[in-house]
């Protein structure tokens, strides 16, 4: 773990994971508060190091003092869920192994689930890269351990970080951050995609510029039948940055069948692809995107690398499904999902009006 001021989250997080870790490393980037005194109660190695900048090079400094074969990365503000503990000791008894996949929750009003690797075999020729958003290359990994493999897991880690009054702050840190990486390794597309989302995010003057740069290259991609996995998130601002009338040109249309070319298994996409076709007017490609979802949600089977907020595969895919089987006539679609949004909230006018609408 790295770590500043975090007295008061360090505990739940420690907590979590008492009787399933064999040692606990928590750098310490300049704390003022308890922090370190917490992390010690709890049994941790201590280690203080000054703030460089950059959350790779903390985070190296960090996996420098591991002393364990396998390695879980939490942060101050994350916690396991209460099963993971066991079904992490029972994973790392696999020979074929080298990392896994674990299912990262961010808590809230607006849930948002991913699949991210936060637990491997430590190897010293592998580090993190990245001045923010630091992440390990997966490809050297891999190869540093030759036939093992990675896997997925249910294993669920907890995240409550990005509390509201909070989040515009953090975009704002996060833009100047991703520039500096970008300045030190140029033309990633997963650190350009991530400067268009946190300009959007942040309401930035630039946004709309980048995220339509972005937009350009991608059709200059048309013939690539692989696309980094990273575009999968610049397709919601993107549309977003559109005018209606400009979502129906033959550019849109060619983005929109790209999108879904690219990334079919990604509810992200589908998600985006059915609120842009709802704009341009085209209900049946919005109707088809939507019943995709369904599947995945019914099935559980689609890429979680991707964060995505839950509710395009709940109440908020329900809603939107119903409404739009409802105008197309697909009288049977609108009724089972105007009955989900009842039994999850019953109070809901709109779901009940229309279903009595559509009873004979």
């Amino acid at each position: 773990m790295i770590v500043k001021n975090e007295e008061n989250k360090l505990p739940r997080c420690l907590s979590s994971i008492q009787g399933y870790v064999e040692d606990i490393v928590v750098v310490d980037t300049g704390s003022t508060d308890r922090t370190l005194e917490v992390a010690r109660e709890f049994g941790a190695r201590t280690f203080e190091f000054e703030w460089p900048g950059a959350f790779d090079v903390a985070r190296n400094e960090s996996i420098r003092h591991v002393e364990t074969e396998w390695i879980l990365q939490l942060d101050a503000d994350e916690w396991l869920a209460e099963d993971s503990g066991p079904k992490i000791r029972k994973a790392i008894q696999r020979e074929d192994a080298f990392c896994f996949g674990i299912l990262l929750r961010e808590e809230g009003p607006d849930p948002v689930e991913s699949s991210m690797i936060r637990i491997w075999r430590s190897e010293p020729r592998v580090p993190f890269i990245g001045t923010i958003h630091e992440h390990l290359d997966l490809p050297v990994l891999e190869a540093a351990h030759e036939t093992r493999k990675e896997f997925t897991t249910d294993i669920v880690v907890y995240h409550d970080g990005y509390a509201p009054e909070l989040r515009r702050s953090k975009h704002e840190r996060s833009i100047d951050l991703i520039k500096k990486e970008l300045a030190i390794r140029p033309g990633q597309p997963y650190y350009e995609v991530k400067l268009a989302c946190s300009l959007a995010a942040a309401g930035h003057p630039d946004a709309r510029q980048e995220l339509l740069r972005i937009g350009d290259r991608l059709l200059e991609m048309e013939d690539d039948p692989e696309v980094h996995v990273a575009y999968a998130s610049v397709f919601g601002p993107l549309f977003a940055a559109i005018p209606d009338e400009e979502l129906r040109s033959a550019g849109a249309d060619k983005l929109i069948r790209l999108a879904r070319g690219w990334f079919p298994d990604s509810p992200v996409v589908l998600w985006h692809v059915a609120q842009a076709e709802v704009r341009r007017g085209n209900l049946p490609s919005a109707l088809y995107a939507l019943l995709d979802l369904e599947k995945m949600a019914q099935t559980g089977s689609f890429d979680k690398r991707t964060p995505y907020h839950t509710g395009i595969l709940g109440i908020g895919l329900w809603t939107n499904l119903a409404l739009v089987a409802q105008q197309m006539g697909r009288r049977d679609v609108a009724l089972r999902n105007y009955q989900k949004v009842l039994e999850a909230d019953p109070a809901n006018e709109t779901a009940r009006k229309n279903m009595a609408l559509l009873h004979p």
